[in-house]
């Protein structure tokens, strides 16, 4: 098992360190002497123990990654089924989602909070996040749920339209309308950001992962982008930049290019992030991720404590 006091001690040369600042929510900031971070890590392959967590610490200790972000998926807890229950994913026309919903373990959220709290106590850069799948119709429902847990910050996605899965398989993408699909998925993704329950919206244009896109006239889509980037902009929330679709079959970083210029353009706040879900995969191919940022114009990085934003420096 992992002893956390030893591996604090090699983490020194990039904990946090102390400093005062302007941020964009609340008095104060929060300095890292090095900017790597990741902030999309799941545990969710694995147990909620310390022995399971310590293997994604060391390995983003091994990369030089100053602080990581753990945001399970809703859906493994207990508190969120009455939630989720909202999209009818229990009997769903594809066998391979009722099975993914109906067979995935649900754990207590006291439990994860506790796993993480413990491992901060240790004196390790870990921030406790949730990745919550918006479900329009359950914002009041959704904010109570996070209400009750001192998270640091909570990570927005969309995977769902309605009982339609996005991104579980591409042959789930027959007899659809891609034109139709991705205006759906962006004005839904909108609606999310409207919402101010989420502090950052993960992998923001998500629906290209398979490499299908609209043909013909791209106008409808394209104006719908642009206003949902606006309405991320309107929010004040962050936009994550994330090596995950290099893993995927479009083998690109989420956003793409002309969506994350824009952001940049509209000064919207960002993370950078792997999408973990195995120890191996956390820090994936991230410097890249942050090189593309800074080429799209992104200088700073968002960063939380306790649902509140600071700012450092993407060097």
């Amino acid at each position: 098992m992992l002893d956390f006091n030893d591996k604090r001690r090699e983490w020194r040369h990039i904990l946090p360190s102390k400093g005062q600042g302007a941020s964009a929510r609340g008095p104060g900031s929060s300095t890292l002497r090095n900017s790597m971070i990741d902030y999309h890590i799941h545990l969710e392959r694995g147990p909620l123990t310390r022995e399971w967590l310590g293997k994604f610490i060391e390995a983003a200790r091994q990369k030089g990654i100053a602080e990581v972000g753990i945001s399970e998926h809703c859906t493994r807890f207990i508190e969120f089924a009455p939630v989720m229950d909202r999209l009818g994913l229990a009997r769903s026309p594809f066998p391979h989602v009722r099975r993914a919903f109906l067979g995935e373990v649900k754990s207590s959220m006291n439990d994860y909070v506790k796993l993480i709290d413990d491992a901060k106590a240790e004196g390790l850069p870990v921030k406790l996040a949730l990745e919550v799948d918006y479900v329009p119709g359950a914002e009041e429902e959704t904010r109570k749920i996070l209400s009750q847990f001192p998270f640091d910050y909570i990570i927005g996605s969309v995977h769902f339209l309605g009982e339609w899965p996005i991104d579980f398989r591409p042959e789930d993408w027959q007899g659809q309308d891609p034109e139709e699909i991705y205006i759906r998925y962006f004005e839904i993704l909108a609606r999310a950001a409207k919402s101010h329950l989420f502090d950052v919206m993960a992998h923001p244009d998500l629906v290209k992962l398979f490499g299908i896109r609209p043909v013909g006239d791209p106008s409808n889509v394209e104006k719908t982008i642009s206003l949902c980037i606006q309405q991320l902009a309107e929010s004040d929330v962050a936009v994550e930049v994330s090596s995950a679709g290099l893993r995927r079959p479009i083998g690109e970083i989420y956003p793409g290019e002309r969506f994350l210029r824009r952001c940049a353009e509209l000064d919207i706040p960002i993370t950078l992030a792997s999408d973990a879900h195995r120890p191996e995969e956390v820090g994936f191919r991230i410097d890249e991720a942050a090189q593309y940022a800074r080429e799209c114009g992104c200088s700073k990085l968002a960063i939380f404590r306790r649902r509140q934003r600071y700012f450092i420096d993407l060097a």
